[in-house]
């Protein structure tokens, strides 16, 4: 029986692919799910897939006013991560795929003014310290701000992983959005836990 050479780089592609297609898959049984499921992948995998996702479910201006605000050209759609990168390489599978007519880039830094150009921007729990510095940074250049902080949602923040026991959930600030140019597909805010107002204040429905 002939024995057959196996290319390892077709392999790794192989595996990439397979990922990419899990992801997707997973993704969709998140977005038809109801609110609190229980989708078993590793917490970063999993919010990977929200992020992924959340770009398919808000809209962006048209090309001229995204590059006018953000600097960022039109055909490019980038996820920046602040800091330290909690998702290893959870992102590594899917950069470079097309989502809502633009390809995803991956872009990690730990300097605002490099993450400027991002269209979402996640803002992991170990830069809790200058959220407000970024939220400030961030006002009005129509960048998704998403964390998983306790509070980040009435802070200034746009979307926010919370967990109701054992389950990644998230949580819209739509008073914060709606200070900008972006919209929000009203089937994400079904499956998202209203939040309303800034600071100690703001409520939740």
């Amino acid at each position: 029986m002939p024995l057959h050479s196996i290319n390892p780089h077709r392999r790794k592609a192989s595996g990439c692919r397979a990922w990419a297609l899990a992801l997707a898959v997973a993704g969709i049984a998140l977005f038809r799910a109801a609110p609190g499921h229980a989708v078993r992948l590793p917490e970063y995998q999993l919010k990977a897939v929200f992020l992924f996702n959340f770009a398919k479910f808000v809209e962006w201006p048209v090309a001229d006013s995204v590059e006018s605000t953000t600097g960022h050209s039109s055909g490019v759609l980038s996820i920046g991560i602040l800091g330290d990168d909690p998702f290893g390489d959870a992102f590594d599978a899917i950069e470079g795929q097309w989502v809502g007519g633009r390809i995803l880039a991956i872009t990690r830094a730990d300097r605002l003014q490099e993450l400027e150009a991002c269209q979402i921007l996640f803002v992991p729990s170990s830069e809790e310290k200058r959220l407000e510095r970024v939220v400030a940074y961030f006002r009005g250049r129509n960048a998704l701000l998403v964390g998983e902080t306790e509070g980040f949602a009435h802070r200034g923040g746009m979307i926010n992983f919370f967990y109701q026991g054992n389950k990644i959930r998230f949580e819209v600030n739509v008073d914060v959005i709606e200070e900008t140019d972006l919209k929000v597909s009203a089937k994400l805010l079904k499956l998202a836990r209203i939040v309303r107002g800034q600071g100690s204040e703001g409520g939740v429905r």
